[in-house]
């Protein structure tokens, strides 16, 4: 299309004369011997059989990270410093540990955060030593064997580039999810644990766990329509007043070297 004005030149390109100088030996001694054609394409397509089962079988390769990310959940309902209690105990058993550089815990989560999650949930981020990296799956058991000696929290341990790409392509933090759907929360329970003693003897598996999941009492309020028209109020201000009691609202900021949020509610 680009040259359908323009004449074509009567001689081929320097491309064209090169690849004939390849091309045409190539061809006439496939013609000549054409069973030693035959045999290299039998050997190979046999050796690409004896190959195939090494290959990987995984989507992506397992990634030798340092950085090492393990991800906590607690029962729904407990507190921050039930939470943090847990991450300390494993931190204090491991400071001294020369595979691990650095144990940073970061407990629940903060208002707008991207990632939402309750103050049952915690990371506990781990650096590891060059001695560790090079013994990698031990020091990814002597953290397992730690928090399995803390009763009441499911631990999941991955790399931080894994962890999220698990998250991106299951929804949760790990390679394998199984999800129930249901509307009878004790029946989901039920199937859950037996869908656990199921997968716990298949031989490498690490990190199960049932989701948490506890009934939470909630509050409703209803309004009166009539009785707040009586006394000239709207539904509408109600609700923020009642918003802004439970849940906090920012009303201006405070600087001091840094700046701070203040935050009216009711106490």
């Amino acid at each position: 299309m680009l040259l359908a004005n323009r004449r074509l030149p009567d001689s081929e390109t320097w491309v064209a004369r090169q690849s004939h100088q390849f091309y045409r030996p190539a061809l006439s001694f496939a013609i000549r011997r054409p069973q030693v054609i035959l045999l290299g394409a039998t050997a190979s397509f046999i050796a690409s059989l004896i190959i195939l089962p090494s290959l990987g079988q995984v989507f992506l390769p397992e990634f030798q990270e340092r950085s090492l990310v393990l991800s906590t959940t607690l029962y729904p309902g407990v507190s921050l410093e039930t939470t943090n209690q847990a991450g300390f105990v494993v931190q204090d058993a491991l400071k001294d540990d020369k595979r691990f550089q650095t144990l940073s815990l970061r407990s629940g989560r903060a208002p707008g955060d991207a990632d939402v999650g309750g103050v049952n949930f915690a990371e506990l981020d781990v650096t590891l030593t060059d001695e560790g990296l090079k013994h990698r799956e031990g020091a990814i058991a002597a953290l397992r064997e730690k928090f399995n000696k803390v009763p009441g929290v499911a631990v999941n341990i991955g790399g931080f580039i894994s962890h999220r790409m698990d998250e991106v392509l299951s929804g949760v933090r790990s390679g394998i999810a199984i999800k129930i759907f249901g509307p009878d929360l004790e029946q989901l329970r039920t199937l859950g644990q037996q869908v656990q003693q199921a997968v716990q003897p298949i031989p490498g598996v690490v990190d199960l766990q049932v989701e948490p999941q506890v009934p939470i009492k909630q509050v409703q309020i209803e309004f009166d329509r009539a009785a707040a028209g009586r006394y000239g109020l709207r539904v509408g201000d109600l609700g923020e007043i009642i918003e802004t009691a439970l849940n906090g609202r920012v009303v201006s900021q405070v600087l001091e070297q840094q700046v701070f949020d203040l935050v009216v509610w009711l106490d």
